[in-house]
């Protein structure tokens, strides 16, 4: 049966209903496929992208956890120190224009490629500190945990990463041809 809207057009009266229905399995499908997904949305947690990562997780720590710098400052501190490893993970053309001092490049699209160079340069039981482009780059927590499941111990990642770096203000090394 139909009938007449005030404009001429013709609806069903189970057009609605359906339609509902539809956009109601539509949403309960995507939270399912989100919520079962690795690298899903977070609806709830931790949004400060000050504090790291954004991530679903609401542990401030971030992703994988792993230990979290959030201040330039402490990482330089560990360079003068030399306690840590530094590693860069962006891609080689970026490291080139561009990198915290001390840094090595192991960019995270050629880690297998670079793995027998990585292992023969890094201790697994050496504190090592990741950074890459900025707190909206999830590639040193991926690479964190590609270290993790090789035995690694002691990683941090430097949330802020090579643009709060160079932000605040510290020395950057290059290596531009």
């Amino acid at each position: 049966m139909t009938f007449k809207h005030k404009k001429g057009i013709q609806k069903e009266p189970g057009v609605i209903k359906g339609v509902i229905v539809l956009v109601f399995f539509a949403l309960v499908t995507a939270f399912i496929f989100n919520t079962l997904s690795p690298h899903r949305i977070a609806l709830f947690g931790q949004w400060d992208p000050q504090k790291g990562v954004i991530s679903a997780n609401p542990d401030t720590s971030g992703a994988g956890h792993f230990t979290q710098i959030h201040s330039s400052k402490q990482v330089a501190d560990m360079i003068r120190g030399k306690n840590c490893l530094i590693i860069d993970v962006r891609a080689r053309d970026l490291f080139e224009q561009g990198h915290i001092p001390t840094a090595l490049s192991f960019p995270i699209n050629e880690f297998d490629e670079n793995l027998p160079g990585m292992t023969a340069r890094i201790n697994q039981h050496d504190p090592v500190l990741l950074y890459c482009s900025s707190v909206y780059c999830t590639d040193s927590h991926t690479f964190a945990d590609y270290l993790k499941s090789m035995g690694y111990k002691d990683i941090k990642i430097f949330s802020g990463g090579f643009a709060q770096w160079q932000e605040e203000g510290h020395k950057i090394e290059t290596h531009e041809k």
